[in-house]
């Protein structure tokens, strides 16, 4: 999937999330993202992101985020961009997932995955990074 394909896809799984989101992800601002993440908390869904730490203009979409639940865990080396939803599809991509991000303006490619190998060898990397 390519560019704004993969935006929309990612917007649509998340919606559909019935029990847990990991999102790695370096940058996350007060976008559809954001808002996306703290939908599905209030939504009783288990919700965990890895990223960098915010630069000053943007600390307070993390603290919202916080504050609504979301599990935010900072790594300062992240550049990955997963979104892993219900152990069932794992989005893996070049594509920052937020609506600020390149979408649609550069050339931007990401997979999509069903396989339950695949999710469970993805979720695995993501929680050692997170030592869980």
């Amino acid at each position: 999937m390519e560019g704004r394909h993969l935006d929309q896809f990612t917007k649509w799984i998340l919606d559909k999330a019935s029990s847990e989101v990991l999102i790695v992800n370096p940058y996350v601002k007060e976008c559809d993202l954001s808002q996306q993440l703290i939908e599905s908390k209030q939504r009783g869904l288990g919700v965990i992101l890895l990223t960098q730490r915010p630069k000053y203009q943007d600390q307070r979409c993390h603290i919202k985020l916080k504050d609504n639940g979301v599990e935010v865990n900072y790594d300062p080396d992240v550049h990955a961009k997963l979104v892993i939803v219900d152990m069932q599809v794992a989005i893996v991509s070049s594509m920052n997932f937020y609506s600020e991000s390149s979408a649609g303006k550069t050339w931007e490619a990401g997979m999509v995955s069903v396989d339950n190998r695949v999710i469970q060898t993805i979720k695995k990397s993501v929680l050692k990074e997170l030592k869980i």
